[in-house]
């Protein structure tokens, strides 16, 4: 299984941002890349980019996660993904139609929650990106199975704000 269905992604779950009136569907081939991940036996943590597919007439798909990649920096409690693997995976991503969103990561927690780090880096990361992305989506992968184990923020106006799931 390829998790589309007459070209529309099998949906894993919703996140909903009330104060920005804002969805976000997850696609399972996502949500898959999540789980396979987990931070499980004290792995370093790991991460890749967020990819939205704007196509559907059925509103936001995150329908790409890339995969976490050898030439990333990691140790247990932080990751650093790699700026050229990044750069090639959003030309790729471009050219297929897709929008980068943001990134993931993992944490070792079993219920994410933003860090000090992840705010300091999710600012830098906003400040040096603001002229192309304005509401950068970041996802934090848990070790819980839950639905809890994956959350996500979007980053607007100086604030983090927690997606709701749907």
């Amino acid at each position: 299984m390829n998790g589309v269905t007459n070209n529309i992604p099998m949906l894993a779950w919703s996140w909903y941002w009330n104060e920005y009136d804002f969805e976000l569907h997850v696609s399972k081939n996502a949500y898959d890349v999540f789980n396979a991940h987990r931070q499980y036996n004290n792995k370093n943590e790991c991460g890749g980019q967020l990819f939205i597919d704007i196509s559907f007439n059925n509103g936001l798909w995150l329908s790409s996660a890339t995969l976490p990649h050898p030439s990333d920096k990691s140790s247990k409690h932080w990751v650093e993904l790699n700026s050229d693997r990044c750069e090639l995976e959003q030309n790729l991503a471009r050219k297929n139609g897709f929008v980068f969103a943001g990134y993931w990561h993992t944490h070792p927690q079993e219920i994410p929650i933003l860090s000090h780090q992840d705010k300091i880096s999710i600012k830098r990361f906003y400040v040096m990106n603001k002229e192309v992305i304005r509401s950068p989506i970041f996802i934090i992968v848990g070790t819980s199975l839950c639905q809890d184990g994956i959350k996500a923020w979007a980053y607007k106006n100086e604030c983090y704000s927690e997606g709701l799931i749907r």
